[in-house]
């Protein structure tokens, strides 16, 4: 079956039995990846077009199966492992994915289409971001202004923020970065002010949106697609990772619950490197992606560990048993690189 420009089809199921056999592929063909991009210093759509070509090899080796039992390949094409819309290799609708978000020190180093590209992007990347600003910030106040918004008695100005231990909290105010009249009414309202009694002033230090949960959910897409880079679609077709794609693309609603992100301190995974592991997790198995995040303007970085269902945990079994844990210490242990996936 070969996919026309702009067309596309929706995976069906893959032949179970025909994949166990393609199981050492994954490895093969990273490994090549790896060895032909490495110190490569690639033009964008050079990039783009090395990619989308080389999955569309493996797809071609994978085994379909429709909704009649009839076994098919799919040649020509690329899968995106958000949406699992299925697209013609030449389609323009296909772009590079940083991962995770370039905004935190992610690279490119995946396709996905446009759609989930740009919206997953504004619906939770840019609350991973904030979160790290927000932190960021918090931790330098002391060294660098801050943006933030004074409000007094419901009149509010722009105004820049410093912190000091001796002398708290210290707000810059400048006619310049305010409109004249909010400026005007913000100076007549404080100079009103009987002694400051009764008067709150409250200060948006952030000046920032702010959703932690969304940010979790921008680092399970992350995860999920550094786990794709390592283990292809033979991971991210397998019908147990449709609850991640569920999560992802319905932030809002609570399908695998709270707690897939574990202490990356948490013993053996404190000396880990950055990569994709099988693991138990109170003996029961999973995939462990560790993976370091980092803003532009800092040179501090954030470690994460999250958890993803193992290639047989057909009923999401992993984040029932991390729910009943939170709060508690987590016996880990970690099987090896995830290479391939297991039989």
């Amino acid at each position: 079956m070969r996919v026309k420009q702009k067309h596309m089809v929706s995976i069906i199921e893959m032949c179970p039995k025909c994949v166990m056999g393609k199981r050492n592929l994954t490895k093969v063909i990273y490994s090549d990846l790896r060895s032909k991009a490495k110190g490569c210093n690639m033009k964008t759509k050079d990039k783009r077009d090395y990619i989308i070509e080389f999955y569309a090899k493996q797809i071609e080796t994978i085994p379909f199966v429709s909704s009649d039992g009839v076994k098919f390949h799919i040649a020509d094409a690329y899968i995106c492992p958000l949406c699992l819309r299925t697209y013609a290799i030449g389609n323009t609708e296909l772009t590079l994915e940083h991962v995770p978000p370039e905004s935190v020190g992610g690279k490119p180093i995946l396709i996905t289409c446009k759609a989930c590209n740009s919206n997953r992007g504004a619906d939770i990347d840019v609350y991973l971001m904030n979160e790290l600003e927000i932190v960021h910030n918090f931790n330098h106040l002391d060294t660098i202004p801050q943006k933030t918004r004074l409000a007094f008695n419901g009149v509010e100005i722009n105004a820049q923020t410093t912190f000091s231990k001796t002398d708290g909290f210290t707000f810059m105010i400048c006619p310049g970065n305010n409109n004249p009249i909010e400026f005007e009414g913000f100076m007549t309202e404080t100079k009103n002010a009987k002694g400051g009694y009764g008067i709150k002033l409250v200060a948006n230090i952030t000046n920032r949106k702010r959703d932690y949960d969304l940010a979790n959910i921008a680092l399970l897409k992350s995860a999920y697609l550094m786990a794709f880079h390592e283990l292809g679609y033979m991971y991210v077709l397998n019908a147990n990772m449709n609850i991640i794609r569920n999560q992802i693309q319905n932030q809002k609603k609570d399908v695998i619950g709270k707690a897939f992100i574990i202490d990356s301190k948490n013993g053996v995974l404190e000396n880990l490197s950055n990569g994709v592991y099988y693991a138990q997790l109170n003996n029961i198995g999973c995939v462990i992606v560790v993976m370091e995040l980092k803003l532009r303007q800092s040179e501090i970085k954030h470690r994460k560990a999250i958890v993803l269902p193992h290639p047989k945990d057909s009923h999401g079994q992993i984040y029932s048993e991390l729910s009943q844990l939170i709060g508690k210490i987590v016996n880990v242990r970690i099987l090896g690189p995830a290479t391939h996936i297991p039989v």
